[in-house]
């Protein structure tokens, strides 16, 4: 199995190329209380990362969400501060473990003592879309590990939510 207590692999990402995806213009979350309360995410991501005036509005013809280039769209950095400081072009430390169907990381940090020292923290797991494992011994290789995208997903999600709801 995954997850606390597990030994945790040492992992870096280095983050060349960047998309973002709006994949609703509306997020409501149930509060503590009960309550529920909305946000308009095409309005919030507009603020965020106006992206040189390029539309976040998403094309009614599909059901795809609209997928914008950061590097592409959204340069110089101050047209998406938070992404850009935060993900593009920035090697990412990260502890992980994981098993043939799920994820775990433990701690992530462009900074090295951050993101391999904190195991102690709760891990944040996801189930991979299809079972996969990374086979290889340890060498200076990079091995090809399906999958690991979802890591990156997971880190830019929930910092997205941490910055908008925190």
């Amino acid at each position: 199995g995954v997850g606390p207590g597990t030994s945790a692999s040492l992992a870096t990402i280095e983050v060349l190329s960047l998309w973002l995806s709006l994949w609703h213009t509306e997020v409501c979350v149930e509060q503590s209380d009960g309550s529920v309360q909305c946000l308009d995410t095409k309005a919030a991501l507009t603020d965020i990362c106006p992206c040189n005036g390029w539309s976040w509005t998403p094309s009614n013809l599909t059901d795809q969400p609209l997928t914008r280039n950061i590097g592409m769209f959204c340069m110089p950095e101050e047209q998406c501060p938070i992404i850009n400081k935060a993900y593009h072009h920035k090697i990412h430390y990260l502890s992980f473990s994981a098993d043939a169907s799920n994820v775990c990381v433990i701690s992530r940090s462009t900074e090295s003592a951050r993101g391999w020292a904190r195991l102690e923290e709760e891990a944040r797991c996801l189930e991979k879309v299809s079972p996969a494992v990374c086979k290889g011994s340890l060498s200076a290789a990079r091995p090809h590990c399906p999958g690991l995208h979802y890591i990156l997903r997971l880190g830019l999600s929930l910092a997205v939510v941490s910055w908008l709801f925190g």
